[in-house]
């Protein structure tokens, strides 16, 4: 019994201690101030928002709940950049329509993530996984204004003693934090070669 009892308080703490953490790599999107200087006669810009997931290589299909946090981050960054006099959906008329393609490539490793379960979570394991945005920009009639693609990395953790760091670097706020600062990069970058300088029209 005393032996029944000890094995469930030391699951106890390894659940309680066990824990993923995501961390940013170096090569984050340069930003310059934001939001940039708006201009005087600013237009409506509609978004149009689509993802896909590559595990290893093999492309997978990304889940309805996960694409709209990443729809909620991609429209944050073109609210908040205060370019636009409206931010719409894809099918809404509009000056300008921006076409928003999410790739998630992550690099599992099964053998590493079947140890860090095996030795309960005693050795960790490491997810490699990069966040892809090819950003394309057309005016009404459909020609293309500009094409921006932006690239960051993140590592995420998982093992017996990540648990403390979870609380700053959580897997749910981090790959949000990079998509929203991917596409503020997108914009800065589309900005200043004049993508958004059509004329507009005074839509709502």
């Amino acid at each position: 019994m005393r032996i029944l009892n000890l094995l469930s308080i030391i699951l106890v703490l390894l659940s309680l201690t066990t824990g993923c953490a995501t961390f940013r790599e170096d090569g984050r999107a340069t930003l310059s101030k934001w939001p940039p200087d708006a201009p005087v006669n600013k237009n409506t810009i509609a978004l149009q928002v689509s993802g896909k997931a590559i595990a290893n290589d093999e492309q997978m299909d990304v889940n309805e709940g996960i694409l709209e946090q990443w729809r909620k981050e991609v429209i944050r960054a073109y609210e908040t950049s205060g370019l636009f006099s409206a931010v719409k959906s894809g099918r809404e008329k509009s000056d300008i329509y921006a076409d928003v393609k999410i790739s998630d490539k992550g690099e599992p490793n099964m053998f590493m993530a079947f140890l860090t379960g095996f030795t309960m979570f005693l050795i960790p394991s490491k997810v490699h996984e990069c966040l892809i945005i090819n950003t394309t920009y057309k005016d009404q009639n459909g020609k293309a204004l500009n094409s921006v693609s932006k690239t960051e990395c993140v590592n995420s953790w998982i093992g017996l003693f990540v648990f403390p760091a979870m609380f700053s670097n959580s897997p749910g706020t981090v790959p949000k934090d990079v998509l929203f600062d991917l596409n503020r990069s997108s914009i800065l970058e589309a900005n200043s070669k004049a993508t958004f300088n059509t004329v507009s029209r005074g839509e709502p």
